[in-house]
């Protein structure tokens, strides 16, 4: 039996070949994670959130149950598919640039969530749709409010000694802050949609630094 030895010559080919496999796998969990989501939202239209099962999501999707925990931790994770992207979005937009206040920061990332929010308005006014018809939704929604408020907290933290009291600030600020956006927010899904996201977010955050500016 002949073996070939491998050369230097080999190796293109051979990180090439490893290259377009995981390329591919890569590409194949976003479509399976994309079908889901797909296929979720089709069900959740004609059957609601409540009467909607994982497994009839996996069927839809063409994939099985098991594939499904793959993507998402549970049928309410699904409702939410892009809450981390949007996240690490708002987080990226408060890093203070040279020469600007930490509420300029704060200004840029909330433009750059209405400007998301314009961009993705069918979706997301869908989305509210069903967080107001389910008490489990509504939980998971708070739970993700919180994740930004913490994250807005931290952001105006930087730079400042962390002491108790200055942490205390930084999250009543944030609370301030979101307070605002939400408000921004639930004027834009009562009109489906309709209002500009970024002005409504210039109005919220108008009034806070109105507020701050006064205390």
């Amino acid at each position: 039996m002949r073996i070939r030895v491998l050369t230097l010559s080999d190796r293109p080919a051979i990180l090439s070949d490893v290259t377009t496999t995981i390329s591919r796998r890569d590409q194949r969990k976003r479509e399976n994670r994309e079908a889901l989501i797909q296929a979720s939202a089709n069900l959740f239209r004609a059957h609601g959130y409540e009467a909607t099962t994982v497994d009839q999501i996996a069927a839809a999707a063409r994939v099985s149950r098991r594939t499904f925990f793959r993507y998402f931790a549970n049928k309410d994770a699904v409702v939410f598919p892009h809450a981390d992207a949007r996240l690490a979005l708002f987080r990226a937009h408060l890093v203070a640039k040279p020469g600007e206040t930490r509420f300029d920061a704060v200004r840029r990332a909330c433009r750059a969530v209405g400007e998301e929010f314009a961009r993705n308005r069918e979706e997301l006014v869908f989305q509210q749709q069903l967080i107001d018809s389910s008490v489990v939704l509504a939980a998971r929604e708070r739970a993700l409010d919180r994740d930004w408020e913490g994250a807005l907290a931290d952001a105006l933290l930087q730079g400042r000694r962390r002491t108790a009291a200055a942490a205390r600030q930084a999250r009543i600020a944030a609370g301030v802050v979101m307070g605002g956006m939400r408000a921004a927010l639930r004027e834009w899904y009562a009109s489906g949609g309709t209002l500009e996201p970024e002005a409504l977010t210039e109005q919220a955050l108008a009034v806070v630094a109105g507020a701050l500016e006064a205390s």
